[in-house]
C-alpha cells in the first residue's frame, strides 16, 4: 500500500471507490446500480440487471457515452419479438451483444434469434465488488456471472470482470465465454461501445489501425469518403454502418477510437484480434440519435444463419472457454492522441 498517500486522507473513499444503490423511480425502478470512481476523474455506472454493462461514463466531468431516447429501462422491458429492438435499446456506454446472435434477427435451425441476442438483458447469477491494494496501486473491480441458454439447445456462460486502478485512465474488461454443453456450438459476441455528446461533436475524428473496410449498404457506400469524419447533428440523416477487419500490432491487439481536438479529449478501445477479428462502425449523425458506435466483434451483423452459411461464424468445442480482453482508454490531450497515432501508424498492413 501507499503509506505516504494514506497519511493524507482519512478513508480511500475520498479518492476512489465503489458504491451500490437501487434506482427508486422511473422505468428502471428496482434495478441495481454500481458506481465506480477513481482519483484520475474516471467515473462510470454499471447496470446490475443488464449483463454488468456500462450505463454511462465520464472523465473529469465530461460525458463520453450515449443514451438513446428510450432512456434507462430495466431488463424487464426486453422484448425478443422481431422489430422490437429499437423500442428498448439504451444502449449506454457499453452494451454486450450475443451470445447466440449479433446483428439481424433470423431463424437458425427453426429457432428465432432476436436482434443482437439476449445476453445484454441477462441478470448476473452472482455479483461481487472489491477494492484492494496491489503493491502501491489500489485496484477497484466489479465481476459477475451470466448465462445465455436454450432448452435442448445451447448453454453459453459469460464470466466478466472489470478493473480500474487508483490513477488509471483505462478500464480493463476480462470476459470468459464457455460452452457448457456436450456438443460443438456456434457463438457470437459484439461489444457495442457508444460515444455521444459532448465528446462526439462536429470536428471530432475516428482513428483506427489499418485493415479492410466494407460498407454495409448503399447509405454507407454514399458516405465512404467521410467515413471517419464527425459532423454536427443532421435531421433525418441515415445511419451508416461499416465492417472493418483490423490488423493487430505485434502484441496481438487492435485499436479504434475517437478524438475531439477542440476539447483535447477522446477515448479508444484496445482489443485482442484473436477472438475479435472485426470491428463494426455505427455512424449515426442523425439529430437526437447522434452517436458513434465502435463495436469489436467476431462476425458480421447479418444474423447467425447467414454468418454460418458464409462460414464466418466462430464455434466453441464442448466445455471450451475463450478469453476476451478489452481495454477502454481515455485520450487526455494531444500527446496521448499522438501516442495512439504512433501505435496505429506503426502497424504494418501486409496487403500493401
Amino acid at each position: 500500500m501507499d503509506i505516504h498517500l494514506l497519511q493524507h486522507i482519512g478513508d480511500m473513499s475520498q479518492l476512489a471507490g465503489i458504491t451500490r444503490s437501487e434506482i427508486s423511480s422511473g422505468p428502471a425502478r428496482g434495478d441495481g446500480i454500481i458506481e465506480v470512481y477513481n482519483a484520475a476523474g474516471l467515473r462510470f455506472r454499471v447496470l446490475e440487471s443488464k449483463c454488468l454493462d456500462i450505463l454511462d461514463l465520464s472523465y473529469q466531468g465530461i460525458n463520453m457515452g450515449f443514451i438513446s431516447k428510450n432512456g434507462i429501462a430495466a431488463s424487464s422491458s426486453f422484448n425478443a419479438l422481431d422489430g422490437e429492438f429499437p423500442y428498448y435499446f439504451i444502449p449506454g456506454m457499453l452494451t454486450t451483444c450475443g451470445l447466440a446472435n449479433i446483428g439481424n434477427a433470423c431463424f437458425d435451425n427453426g429457432a428465432f434469434r432476436n436482434m443482437h441476442g439476449r445476453i445484454s438483458n441477462k441478470q448476473p447469477e452472482y455479483i461481487s465488488t472489491d477494492a484492494h491494494w496491489e503493491g502501491s496501486d489500489y485496484i477497484l473491480s466489479v465481476s459477475g456471472k451470466m448465462k445465455d441458454s436454450y432448452l435442448y439447445g445451447y448453454n453459453l456462460h459469460l464470466d466478466r470482470k472489470m478493473e480500474v486502478s487508483l490513477y488509471g485512465k483505462h478500464i480493463d474488461i476480462y470476459d470468459q465465454i464457455t460452452n457448457v454443453s456436450s456438443v460443438r456450438q456456434p457463438y457470437a459476441v459484439l461489444y457495442h461501445f457508444n460515444f455521444g455528446y459532448p465528446l462526439l461533436d462536429a470536428g471530432a475524428k475516428l482513428v483506427k489501425g489499418p485493415g479492410a473496410m466494407l460498407p454495409r449498404d448503399a447509405d454507407a457506400e454514399a458516405g465512404l469518403a467521410v467515413w471517419d469524419q464527425i459532423t454536427a447533428p443532421i435531421p433525418q440523416e441515415p445511419e451508416r454502418v461499416y465492417y472493418h477487419t483490423n490488423i493487430a500490432d505485434e502484441t496481438g491487439y487492435c485499436y479504434a477510437g475517437i478524438y475531439n481536438q477542440a476539447r483535447k479529449l477522446g477515448a479508444y478501445i484496445q482489443y485482442s484480434a484473436n477472438n475479435l477479428p472485426y470491428i463494426t462502425q455505427w455512424k449515426s449523425m442523425c439529430a437526437h440519435d447522434y452517436v458513434l458506435g465502435l463495436e469489436p466483434c467476431n462476425s458480421f451483423l447479418r444474423g447467425c444463419a447467414v454468418e454460418q452459411s458464409e462460414k464466418n461464424m466462430r464455434f466453441l468445442e464442448p466445455y471450451e472457454t475463450i478469453h476476451n480482453h478489452l481495454r477502454f482508454c481515455i485520450i487526455d490531450g494531444d500527446p496521448s492522441y499522438q501516442a495512439l497515432l504512433n501505435i496505429v501508424h506503426s502497424i504494418e498492413d501486409p496487403a500493401k
